[in-house]
């Protein structure tokens, strides 16, 4: 998940990440990259959009906080409890 954040920020390996340009994130995408754990994107409090499809991930209560979220796709994923979107008030488009 790091990396996929790292590359979303264009920030190289070893320079730090700032809360701020976590915040700063509106959109983020990371299809078919292995990702396992959505750990750190809770940070992401300004998020709107995020495409996870194709990835491994079975826990989504990373995303619970992340009440600006609008458009969430996860097709393609290990999902079996969605009771952490229950939260997201203003999601409108959810792929499954």
């Amino acid at each position: 998940m790091e990396a996929a954040i790292r590359d979303a920020l264009g920030k190289p390996a070893g320079e730090a990440i700032t809360p701020a340009e976590l915040a700063g994130l509106t959109q983020f995408a990371a299809t078919m990259q292995g990702i396992t754990d959505l750990s750190g994107i809770e940070y992401c409090i300004n998020l709107t959009v995020l495409n996870i499809w194709g990835n491994p991930i079975s826990d989504l209560s990373p995303l619970a906080s992340l009440t600006n979220l609008t458009m969430f796709n996860f097709m393609g994923n290990e999902i079996s409890d969605l009771s952490p979107l229950a939260s997201l008030t203003n999601l409108t488009w959810l792929y499954l």
